[in-house]
Formats: C-alpha cells, structure tokens, sequence
C-alpha cells in the first residue's frame, strides 16, 4: 500500500480498489481506482476522566462539510459494508488503544 504524509501530524494511504456500479439486473460497470484514506495523528491530553469514560466518549467530526461520527471500538460501518468486506477478507478500521 502506498501512503503520503501530508504534514507531520497527517498521513494518507492510497489503497487500488474498484468501483462497481450495478444499472439494472443485465447490464453493471467496474472501474479501477484509488481509495485515499487520511489518518491524523493524536495527541496525548491531559484529563480527569477514567479510561472507561473515555471509552464510551462519542464525537461528531466536520471535516470540509462532511459529516461523521467516531467512536471508540465500535463498528461503524453500515451491515452491507461489513459483509463485502468479509466476503472479500478485508479489515475493519477501529480505533483502539495502544498499549505501550
């Protein structure tokens, strides 16, 4: 897989895939492409609260009018997402804790 860092807090993954395109029950297309995919790096905050609160935290991000939410451990893709990616022995993204 190829990747890029785009500054020294960002670092993006281009990943070949394809898209299909289903128009009606004859007739489909299929073309090449690249999924790019920007991971940010976090930083390490001070906080009262206990690595369980922290766990549950939910967060709505707003990046360039695109709006998604992110939590901790959970799967956030949609159940037809996730079967494509069993059927095709792909990996989930989820953020968990590093232990160092």
């Amino acid at each position: 897989m190829e990747y890029k860092f785009i500054n020294t807090d960002r670092v993006r993954f281009f990943e070949k895939g394809k898209i299909y395109t289903v128009l009606n029950d004859e007739k489909s297309t299929i073309e090449d492409c690249i999924f790019e995919n920007d991971y940010g790096k976090l930083r390490p905050t001070i906080t009262e609260l206990t690595e369980d609160e922290i766990q549950q935290l939910k967060f709505e991000l707003n990046l360039n009018g695109e709006k998604m939410n992110i939590c901790f451990n959970k799967i956030l893709a949609p159940p037809v997402i996730r079967e494509i990616n069993e059927r095709w022995n792909k990996k989930e993204i989820r953020f968990t804790k590093k232990i160092r």
